[in-house]
């Protein structure tokens, strides 16, 4: 809805612009003539004017070069400057994703919640949806932060819905920067194994088949578990 707002402010300023020229040539083709009027002088706008769909079309290309790029700098080192920069969007508020953001600030969990890390674990994938793919690169290193927490409850929440927000990143994303840390999760605690095991399907289906094949030889590995009692995961490996 935002993309075609846009386009649709651009095409009207397009419009008024293509107005604002044609009134001009007029008025210069009055005083060259020096007359008031000219008969049957009507202002009709240009037929090149680019329609709505064009205009989402190269805003895509646009945000799609924009998303590479990022990528591109992301290998790069930056300054703190640049850091802040990569992470802004207009999508939503800045305000408010820097106030999500700072949800992994561990001075935030000893003073403010304890459970915060596992509440920004949660949601991330619907601050993903709301963001869109291009604006990917402001959540990554939240991401991989929270993938990595010392907390198990936070581990295991990204791996229940790892296979959601590979969804939402698409296959190329995924394989870049979710495979990784899915493989993490692999050698995780049995109560993070399982998240990843009970929605392995949905994730490896993503993946091209060369990479999903891979993952047969691991599947022996979930037979190795914590606790030889726990029949709970053994049910939901078979």
């Amino acid at each position: 809805q935002v993309e075609v707002l846009s386009a649709a402010l651009r095409a009207s300023s397009l419009d008024a612009h293509e107005e604002t020229i044609n009134i001009e040539k007029r008025s210069d083709l009055q005083d060259e003539l020096g007359i008031n009027e000219l008969p049957n002088c009507k202002i009709s706008q240009d037929d090149s004017v680019p329609l709505i769909s064009d205009t989402v079309e190269n805003m895509d290309s646009t945000l799609h070069y924009i998303h590479n790029d990022s990528d591109l700098s992301n290998n790069s080192s930056f300054s703190p400057d640049e850091e802040r920069r990569t992470k802004v969007q207009d999508v939503v508020p800045q305000a408010l994703l820097d106030q999500y953001l700072s949800m992994t600030d561990p001075s935030r969990a000893q003073t403010v919640d304890t459970e915060i890390a596992k509440h920004c674990a949660y949601s991330l994938p619907g601050v993903a949806l709301t963001l869109g793919r291009q604006n990917w690169h402001c959540l990554r290193e939240t991401y991989e932060t929270l993938a990595s927490d010392m907390q198990w409850k936070v581990r295991r929440t990204l791996a229940f819905s790892i296979h959601e927000l590979a969804v939402i990143l698409g296959d190329q994303l995924t394989a870049a920067d979710l495979v990784p840390i899915f493989n993490g999760f692999l050698k995780d605690l049995d109560e993070v194994r399982i998240g990843v095991l009970k929605h392995l399907h949905d994730f490896l289906k993503l993946l091209h088949i060369d990479k999903r094949r891979e993952y047969l030889y691991q599947l022996q590995e979930f037979l190795v578990t914590d606790n030889s009692r726990n029949w709970r995961f053994r049910a939901e490996l078979a």
